[in-house]
Parts: structure tokens; C-alpha cells; sequence
């Protein structure tokens, strides 16, 4: 009986480590890509906190160096405002790049896992 109920827990943390987070609660998130060097989460914070309040906000980085890989998320407080926000900004040139934004209809769970840190720059 104990092998059995151990076999069920194990496959039912497998299955939520899989399972995607379902937006019912009214969130919009955006992923952004093609982002300027140096365009740092403070920077993306003021630049798309015009369209309205941004809830949580996280630009991937790489682990060794802490710089940005180009892409990040956010997540507004309505859905409404992450669709004119998305439509306004996809193609928006900045910097000599193209921006390119999406909405996010099922993100994952980790989305936005190690979001709000501060980042040390270590030059190589």
C-alpha cells in the first residue's frame, strides 16, 4: 500500500511541475523580444508603464555573465492594456531594432522565477 500511495505523489509532483498556469484572473502579459543593449528592466519599467501599471516584470539573463539575452516579460495589471501595449510596440524601432511583442495565452509556471533580483554585471 505505502509503494503504491509513494508512486502516486511522485507522479502527481511530475504532472505539476508540468502543468502551465491558467490567467483567469483578469492579467495580461506580453513577452518582448529583440530588446537594445543596455535596455535594462528600470529602462523597460518606465518605457511601457505608459500604457498603464505593470505588475511583475522579468528580462531573461544569462547566469554567468548577468547580462541580457535580448527577451523579457510582463505582466500588466489588466488584459485590456497588454493588448494596446502589444499592438503599439510590435515593430517599434529602437535603437536600430526592430522590437517584437506577444501576448501570452497560457504562460508557464516560472515565467517570472528570479524576476525581481538585482543583477551584478561581471565584465569578462
Amino acid at each position: 500500500m505505502k509503494d503504491a500511495d509513494r508512486k502516486k505523489k511522485r507522479m502527481t509532483s511530475r504532472f505539476n511541475k508540468l502543468r502551465l498556469k491558467t490567467d483567469g484572473n483578469g492579467k495580461g502579459i506580453v513577452y518582448v523580444g529583440h530588446l537594445p543593449r543596455g535596455f535594462a528592466e528600470k529602462e523597460i519599467k518606465g518605457f511601457f508603464s505608459q500604457f498603464g501599471e505593470i505588475s511583475k516584470m522579468r528580462i531573461s539573463r544569462s547566469k554567468k555573465t548577468g547580462r541580457s539575452k535580448g527577451y523579457g516579460f510582463i505582466e500588466f495589471a489588466e488584459k485590456d492594456v497588454a493588448e494596446i501595449a502589444t499592438k503599439a510596440m510590435n515593430g517599434y524601432m529602437m535603437f536600430h531594432k526592430t522590437i517584437e511583442c506577444h501576448m501570452v495565452e497560457l504562460p508557464h509556471r516560472d515565467t517570472f522565477k528570479h524576476g525581481n533580483r538585482d543583477w551584478k554585471f561581471i565584465p569578462t
